[in-house]
């Protein structure tokens, strides 16, 4: 009687791994494999084939510190990623660290932060955590921006102090050349010339994002309002009515981008004109370089656009989740997905790449889960399986398993001890 009690107190463990390992032998597409079975026990195998049918579609690399990641650098969010002027490396920022990236191997160059912040003297006077990254000095240099109270760290190069900002409210951090850009308390910009000291601040009522422009210029928006600026003074202003804040500017200053569910906006910033981008679902992301504006969708999907007249020039499968962020080069693309952990860089003309790819190894099953797969028993009892699934029964812990089978081997010992000695 001990076979069929144990199989009745193991199978509700392993019926849903047997449908999963059945799916695995009969999937054709990785995309639907890995939105049925998302962190299943096949899900590297899975991610493995995605990236080989990834690299047609122009995927080149993964920014990882492990083997198989998608978790980039200690498992934590990618809050911030910005392309280097050459387009070959990547700067991320997280809560505490700033990474530098080879975009084309998507390993880790450098990591700024963490050490660092330990040395420092006072972390009430220089604060804590980093909430902005940005390139420095042409991509020679990172900046970094605290918060509780608002510092910049500047990395790697002489050491030197960070640079203490006046009380809190600092967002937005952006920089070029020698020059940095920040909002304070969505009431004004301020840009910094670190090298100087030199300060402007730029007013602008309700502003939630700021860029430097390559004329030594800035520009600001809102949701009503464009301004341009040389120096500390105003020289245009352009009104719009924007469906909600702008999210950012296009890398030459060009356009605001505007996300407004299935539409994104984009209003030039010279005559205030708006150029509607349609999707079938909502748009989640949007960046947009040179002539290209690239949005990212709820379903994973990454559309290309011209920014002459709004003509989508192709799309693609970024994930099989939503797309969180991307930044754009003027030839390559960088995706975020899976809650900010999964960042994939892209060629943008979509040109097959032909990089390594990872095989990793198949899980290692229990014996009674490849007897119950090569029996097909999932299949044979779908209403089984469902009904444990729908009430999450796991049975029995096969480590229990074996300690009731070695108390049942022990107690027929005995039995028959006893009997013998009668």
């Amino acid at each position: 009687g001990v076979p069929p009690l144990l199989c009745a107190l193991f199978l509700p463990s392993y019926l849903p791994v047997m449908r999963e390992a059945m799916d695995w032998r009969g999937h054709r597409d990785p995309y639907d494999f890995l939105l049925r079975w998302p962190a299943g026990r096949y899900q590297w195998m899975a991610l493995a084939e995605l990236d080989a049918a990834q690299r047609r579609e122009g995927y080149i690399a993964r920014l990882v510190t492990s083997k198989y990641g998608p978790r980039y650098l200690r498992g934590t969010e990618i809050w911030k990623a910005q392309w280097h002027p050459d387009g070959t490396q990547v700067l991320t920022g997280s809560a505490t660290t700033a990474v530098r990236w080879d975009a084309a191997a998507g390993t880790p160059l450098a990591t700024y932060g963490a050490a660092r912040r330990r040395d420092a003297q006072d972390a009430n006077k220089w604060g804590f955590g980093f909430s902005e990254v940005a390139w420095y000095q042409g991509g020679q240099s990172v900046v970094a921006l605290t918060s509780g109270p608002h510092s910049l760290w500047f990395y790697p190069g002489p050491a030197r102090e960070p640079l203490l900002l006046d009380r809190d409210g600092y967002e937005a951090l952006t920089a070029r050349g020698q020059r940095i850009a920040l909002i304070r308390n969505l009431e004004h910009a301020v840009v910094l010339d670190a090298s100087t000291g030199e300060r402007l601040t730029l007013p602008h009522e309700e502003i939630n994002t700021v860029a430097l422009t390559a004329d030594g210029g800035a520009v600001t928006a809102s949701r009503v309002l464009l301004n341009s600026w040389r120096g500390n003074e105003k020289w245009r202003s352009v009104p719009i009515q924007a469906s909600y804040n702008p999210l950012g500017f296009s890398d030459d200053g060009r356009w605001a981008l505007v996300l407004a569910q299935r539409n994104v906006e984009l209003w030039s910033t010279a005559t205030g004109a708006r150029l509607d981008l349609a999707h079938e679902v909502d748009a989640t992301a949007v960046c947009a370089s040179a002539d290209t504006v690239a949005t990212g969708t709820e379903d994973g999907y990454v559309y290309l656009w011209s920014s002459d007249d709004g003509r989508r020039l192709r799309r693609f499968r970024a994930s099989t989740t939503r797309i969180d962020m991307l930044a754009c080069a003027p030839t390559r693309l960088l995706t975020l997905s899976y809650n900010r952990t999964d960042a994939r860089v892209w060629d943008l003309s979509g040109r097959p790449q032909s990089g390594p790819t990872i095989t990793p190894a198949p899980p290692n099953h229990h014996l009674l889960v490849r007897w119950g797969v090569d029996l097909d028993l999932p299949a044979r009892w779908p209403g089984v399986v469902s009904w444990f699934e729908e009430h999450d029964v796991n049975g029995l812990n096969p480590h229990a398993g074996a300690a009731l089978l070695v108390l049942t081997g022990a107690a027929g010992w005995l039995a028959r001890s006893s009997r013998k000695r009668r």
